[in-house]
């Protein structure tokens, strides 16, 4: 992990999660299909879409030559409360930081979610993700059929939503 988020980690990302899960791919398994159907729901992947998304977009605020260091402290006070009224400059700067935390977070979460992931998981999750590939290809590259993929796929959300849960 880093302490300091720049250009590179945010397109590097994805390597570092497959390099990590490679790693750690002794010690992960899938989940067992009682877990899974306990906690698996359809909208979950849409909802780790649409996070890896906005997250993807942030590299666009970030230049290619300055590192990111956040010069805030996690105080309370930076944070508007509802009903609060706010000046527009103080709603333009309250709304940089509550994004540059949830992208340093998210970073920090996708990091930390890569030691759990098997390599068949981080290949799913990058290719899907970060790479928009479709299951048939996912499942050609892994070489299994697609209901094994099935299986795969959702041991990868179910894991990915209970650390993002926390977000």
């Amino acid at each position: 992990m880093v302490d300091r988020l720049s250009f590179d980690d945010f397109l590097n990302l994805p390597k570092q999660i497959l390099l990590t899960a490679q790693e750690h791919d002794e010690y992960a398994s899938l989940l067992s299909e009682t877990f899974i159907h306990q906690y698996y729901q359809k909208k979950m992947k849409q909802e780790i879409y649409r996070s890896v998304e906005k997250f993807k977009d942030a590299k666009y605020f970030y230049s290619c030559d300055s590192d990111y260091s956040p010069s805030y402290s996690m105080d309370a006070s930076l944070f508007r409360k509802k009903g609060e009224v706010a000046d527009p400059v103080g709603n333009y700067v309250s709304h940089l930081v509550d994004d540059s935390w949830w992208v340093e977070q998210f970073y920090q979460c996708i990091c930390k979610v890569a030691c759990k992931l098997t390599m068949q998981e981080a290949i799913y999750f990058v290719d899907t993700f970060f790479g928009e590939r479709s299951e048939e290809f996912i499942s050609e590259k892994l070489g299994i059929c697609r209901v094994t993929l099935q299986k795969i796929k959702k041991s990868c959300i179910v894991k990915l939503w209970l650390e993002l849960k926390g977000l």
